[in-house]
């Protein structure tokens, strides 16, 4: 670049197509850099998602399985009719008292 703007050329060209050419091919490579490194991070990132669901997927039937026994023994310890003829109260109709 400094011999392009500073050098002693002889060349009729204007100057901004010399330094366009000169940086052309650098910035080719930072493009190509960038879109490499934003595909790595998407990809990782996908990953990373696909990792996250499969755990929380996993505890999620584990925690089913955990509701559903507390959810069976609760049912199974309280009464069927559970009303205010239990606490004294008066009941309904069909209540066993």
């Amino acid at each position: 670049m400094d011999d392009v703007i500073n050098g002693g050329s002889h060349s009729t060209a204007p100057l901004d197509g010399c330094v366009g050419d000169v940086v052309a091919p650098g910035a080719a490579i930072v493009g190509i850099m960038n879109d490499a490194r934003t595909d790595a991070i998407r990809e990782y990132d996908a990953a990373s998602d696909a990792e996250f669901n499969e755990a929380a997927a996993s505890k999620q039937k584990r925690d089913d399985r955990i509701l559903g026994m507390g959810i069976e023994k609760v049912g199974e310890r309280i009464p069927h009719c559970w009303c205010s003829s239990r606490m004294g109260l008066g009941g309904h109709p069909g209540c066993p008292s």
